[in-house]
Formats: C-alpha cells, structure tokens, sequence
C-alpha cells in the first residue's frame, strides 16, 4: 500500500499503488518502451506529461489494443497515438473511444473497414486521421469527413 497525504498533514489515507497515477503512468511507459515503442512528453510543461505515443510497427491485433489503451489511458494529456502495421480490426477500434483527448491518430496500414472508421466519430477531437493502407473505402470516408468535417483524414 502507498500512504498519501491528503487533506493536511493530520489525514492519511492508503492507495492501492494500482489507482496511484504516478504508479501506473511508469507501467505503462515499461508497456510501451517493452515494444520498441516511444513516447513523446510536452516539455514546455513543468510536469512534461505523456502526450504522445508511437506503438506501432507491431503485430498488434484487437486484445493486445486493448490491454495497451487500458495503459494509455494514464495519460489523461495523450493527444497523438501511432498504431501502424499492425493486425487492428474493427472490433478493436472500440478500444480507441477511452482515450478521448486524441487530436493524431495513424492506423496505418491495418484491417479496419467503414464500420471501424465509422466507431471512430467519438473522438470529437480528432484534428488529423492516418488511414493509408487499410481497408476503408471513399464513401466510408465521405461519411466520415460529413460526421467529422474539422478532421484531415490521409489516405
């Protein structure tokens, strides 16, 4: 158990080290830096918190997603996530609605077809949407360009 301090010196409460924040952003870095993968931090903050991650290049299919947006989901500031070459569905796009803070997304060169694309209109935030060499098709991008016209999706 990990003691924090919370509500003056005098009150003392126990947080399992798997609800501390800190404890699982450095989990989910190990995750990510495990893969080959990086991250990127905004250095102009005094805290540098997690902003952006790359996990791509993998073999990563549906449940191995999954696992990592559980992680990545201990950056509440991850704007920009990079999943590329990988084995990504439309039933693991799902996973990618927990991280509503994303501005950058490439799911380059995946499975996903219009209905993933179509799961993806949740991400209110989503500036630019990386989509070469996958599956969607012009009227699923049509459809999604309507929904999400302040989005640039790369074909």
């Amino acid at each position: 158990m990990l003691f924090v301090m919370a509500g003056g010196a005098d009150t003392v409460r126990m947080v399992p080290p798997i609800l501390d924040p800190a404890v699982r952003q450095k989990q989910a870095i190990s995750a990510i830096v495990a893969i080959n993968g990086k991250i990127g931090r905004n250095e102009g903050d005094p805290e540098k918190p997690v902003t952006s991650a790359d996990i791509g290049w993998g073999a990563y299919d549906d449940d191995d997603l999954a696992q990592m947006v559980a992680r990545l989901m201990a950056f509440p500031q991850l704007t920009t996530l990079k999943i590329r070459y990988s084995k990504l569905t439309d039933a693991g796009v799902v996973h990618l609605k927990k991280l509503p803070a994303l501005r950058n997304l490439s799911l380059e060169t995946s499975a996903i077809t219009d209905a993933g694309l179509a799961q993806l209109t949740d991400l209110t935030q989503l500036g630019t949407l990386n989509l070469k060499g996958t599956q969607v098709t012009d009227a699923g991008v049509q459809a999604f360009e309507k929904a999400m016209p302040k989005t640039k999706v790369e074909r």
